[in-house]
C-alpha cells in the first residue's frame, strides 16, 4: 500500500510538471524595482524654483528614474484642503515640469509616482505664493468705471462716468477729489511729468494737477485719439496719441501733428508704450491686404525732438498661435521688455503675453489664477499691477461696486515718465 501511494505522488508531480511546461507564463505586470531604476528626487535641489513666487507660471521637479513616456508620471499637490493633480508641460528621465496650479499654498506636499517602476517621492513643504489680492472695493452710487491710472507715489487713480475721481492709497483706503471734471470719460489715462495725470476724451487731451485735483484742457486735437504714451527723447518729453484718426506727436509747447498710421491706412490704436529707445503700438488693421495681420504690436524708432518716427516694422502678429485673436485692447510692458496685451473680450485669459517666438500665450495656464474681462492693466512702483472688472453688485444686490484687483507680477514694470 505504502508503494502504491508513493507511485501516484510521483505521477501527479510528473502531470504537474507536464501541465506547466505546455503554457506560456504571463509578462510581469510592472518592472522589478531596483535601487538604481527608482523614482527619486534631487536631494539638493529637488523643485526649482524653491518657492512657488508669483510670476513663475513653470516648475520643475529633478531627479533620476522618471519616465519619458507619456502618461507614465503623475505629479500629485497635496493641501490639507484637497489632492490636484498638476498639468504636466514636460517630462524627461531627470526631471518633470508642470504648470501653476491654481490655489495659494504654504504647505504643499509635491509627490511624483512613476507608473512603469510602482515608485513615488514626495516633496514637503513647497510653497505657492498669493498672486491676486482683492485691493479695494469702491462702493456707492457709482456709474461705470471709465479708467485708472498710479502717479509715483503708488496711489491710484479711478476715473468714473460721469467725470468722478477716487484716489486710492497703498493701503485700500480711498477718497473723491473731484466730481467734476471737464469731460465724462477717459478714454485713456496716463501718468506723464510734472505731476499730472493724463486722460483723453475724443479730441481733447485734458491733465490733472495731482497737487490740487483740478483739471485744465492741455491740448485739443484736430481728430479723436483713443490711447496715449509718453517718450522723453534727449530731454524733451512727446506725447503720443492715436486712435483710428492716426498717430499724433504733441509736444510741451502743444504743437501737434500726426506723424503715423495715417486715415488712409485703416489701422486703429489700442496700445502705445516706449521701452529701451523704440516706440511700441498696439493696432488693430481694417484694410483688406492681406499681408498685414489684423491685429500685431509695431516697432518705430523715435526720429527727433519733433516727434517724428521711423517706419512701422512688424515685431509680432498676435493673430497666431493657440491663444491668438484680435479682442486686445491694451498693451504694457515688464522691466525685462516683456510684453503683455489685454482683453475685455475673451472669456478664457483676461491678461497675455508675447513668448519669445512671437506667440501669444496666457501668463498661467490655470484660468482660475487670473481675472478675465479686463480692460486695463498699470503697473505700480514695484511688482504689483492693477486692473479693475468693471461695475458689481454687492450680495444683497443694493451697492454697486467697482472692484480693484492688485496683482503680483513677479517682476517690475517698464520706466516710465513721472513714475
Amino acid at each position: 500500500m505504502k508503494q502504491l501511494f508513493i507511485f501516484i505522488t510521483i505521477l501527479l508531480m510528473g502531470i504537474i510538471v507536464i501541465a506547466c511546461d505546455s503554457y506560456d507564463s504571463p509578462d510581469p505586470i510592472y518592472t522589478p524595482l531596483t535601487s538604481s531604476s527608482s523614482a527619486k528626487m534631487d536631494e539638493a535641489n529637488p523643485i526649482s524654483p524653491s518657492e512657488g513666487t508669483a510670476g513663475v507660471s513653470i516648475f520643475t521637479i529633478n531627479g533620476t528614474g522618471f519616465s519619458p513616456d507619456s502618461g507614465s508620471n503623475i505629479v500629485y499637490l497635496e493641501t490639507p484642503d484637497t489632492t490636484a493633480v498638476a498639468d504636466l508641460v514636460s517630462f524627461s528621465e531627470t526631471e518633470i515640469q508642470f504648470h501653476r496650479p491654481g490655489f495659494v499654498e504654504d504647505s504643499t506636499r509635491i509627490t511624483i509616482v512613476n507608473r512603469d517602476k510602482i515608485n513615488l517621492d514626495s516633496f514637503y513643504p513647497y510653497s505657492f505664493d498669493e498672486i491676486v489680492n482683492e485691493y479695494t472695493d469702491l462702493r456707492d452710487e457709482l456709474e461705470n468705471i471709465s479708467n485708472i491710472a498710479m502717479d509715483s507715489d503708488e496711489n491710484l487713480y479711478v476715473f468714473i462716468d460721469g467725470g468722478v475721481l477716487y484716489k486710492v492709497a497703498p493701503d485700500g483706503s480711498y477718497e473723491i477729489i473731484n466730481t467734476s471734471l471737464k469731460d465724462d470719460k477717459a478714454r485713456d489715462f496716463i501718468n506723464g511729468p510734472n505731476n499730472y495725470l493724463y486722460y483723453s476724451d475724443s479730441k481733447d487731451i485734458d491733465r490733472i494737477n495731482l497737487q490740487t485735483g483740478q483739471d485744465e484742457e492741455f491740448v485739443r486735437l484736430s481728430k479723436s485719439v483713443y490711447r496715449l504714451g509718453f517718450v522723453e527723447h534727449k530731454g524733451v518729453n512727446i506725447l503720443y496719441a492715436g486712435r483710428k484718426s492716426g498717430l499724433f506727436a504733441v509736444l510741451e509747447d502743444k504743437s501737434n501733428k500726426i506723424v503715423e498710421y495715417e486715415d488712409d491706412e485703416k489701422f486703429e490704436i489700442f496700445g502705445i508704450r516706449y521701452y529701451d529707445g523704440k516706440l511700441y503700438v498696439l493696432a488693430e488693421y481694417e484694410g483688406s491686404d492681406q499681408g498685414i495681420p489684423k491685429m500685431a504690436i509695431w516697432e518705430h524708432t523715435v526720429l527727433d525732438n519733433t516727434g517724428a518716427l521711423s517706419e512701422k516694422s512688424l515685431l509680432h502678429n498676435l493673430t497666431i498661435g493657440e491663444f491668438g485673436g484680435e479682442a486686445f485692447n491694451y498693451l504694457e510692458i515688464d522691466a525685462d521688455g516683456r510684453f503683455y496685451v489685454t482683453s475685455e473680450k475673451r472669456k478664457d485669459y483676461g491678461i497675455l503675453t508675447i513668448n519669445s517666438s512671437g506667440e501669444v500665450t496666457p501668463i498661467y495656464k490655470d484660468k482660475s489664477i487670473l481675472p478675465v474681462v479686463i480692460d486695463r492693466i498699470v503697473w505700480g512702483n514695484g511688482n504689483y499691477a492693477y486692473v479693475h472688472n468693471g461695475l458689481t453688485f454687492d450680495n444683497e444686490a443694493t451697492n454697486r461696486i467697482i472692484r480693484i484687483k492688485r496683482l503680483d507680477m513677479g517682476i517690475n514694470g517698464a520706466d516710465y515718465i513721472g513714475r
